[in-house]
């Protein structure tokens, strides 16, 4: 590992854990891309968490992937770096063995948060939403019980396509279509947006990730 990968894992660290806070801050002008509803609280007031200087520091730091994330539910804004990569899955991580694992853009596993999702099968959920074309999908999400139990939620998600949108942030300058499953199932309804790009990645999302963590919305700020 080297020392700027070093100093990158360790400024991660520091953002995970003052992202916890409930000072308000203003909305860094790298992050105000992103669709509002990653931003700001239901009342319409913006949070804080991550600054521009913050995320300079840790792009500079480390050549690795960058991902930017936001709790909404808990009102934490943080970074991660790509600390493994299994084929199409990236998996991102800070030295409090906190994680988060994507594939193209769509969260897959999280770990160390409470609640995680331990696994999802998402193929075809993912290939309508890169195909940027409407139709509809299975997807399964797993969750771990208290009572160390392994349970499965089934839905259909139903995939629908929207205008083109800019997406500026970190080393990403580009646009790709919105795309919104609104999936059903197991008494849970949600709604998961997605903006995809021409090499059918998601840049930048906003993803249920069940109770009690709930939406989570992750932007990439460098592939």
């Amino acid at each position: 590992m080297t020392n700027p990968f070093r100093l990158g894992l360790a400024l991660a660290l520091g953002l995970t854990l003052s992202a916890c806070g409930t000072e308000k801050n203003p909305v860094v002008e790298a992050v105000k891309a992103l669709p509002s509803t990653f931003l700001k609280k239901s009342d319409g007031e913006a949070t804080g968490g991550v600054t521009e200087d913050q995320m300079t520091s840790l792009l500079a730091a480390t050549p690795a992937p960058v991902e930017f994330f936001h709790f909404e539910s808990r009102k934490a804004q943080f970074m991660m770096l790509e600390i493994e990569r299994n084929g199409p899955y990236q998996s991102y991580g800070s030295p409090d063995r906190r994680g988060i694992v994507l594939r193209s853009g769509m969260i897959t596993a999280t770990r160390g948060f409470g609640g995680d999702l331990m696994s999802v099968e998402e193929d075809a959920l993912l290939r309508l939403v890169q195909s940027r074309q409407a139709g509809s999908a299975s997807y399964q999400q797993r969750f771990l019980t208290p009572e160390d139990v392994t349970e499965t939620r089934t839905y259909t998600c139903d995939v629908t396509p929207g205008a083109r949108q800019p997406v500026t942030a970190g080393e990403i300058n580009g646009s790709g279509i919105i795309m919104t499953a609104l999936c059903r199932g197991e008494g849970v309804k949600f709604t998961n947006t997605y903006i995809v790009d021409n090499a059918g990645s998601i840049i930048t999302g906003r993803q249920w990730i069940g109770f009690p963590i709930g939406y989570v919305g992750n932007q990439a700020l460098r592939r």
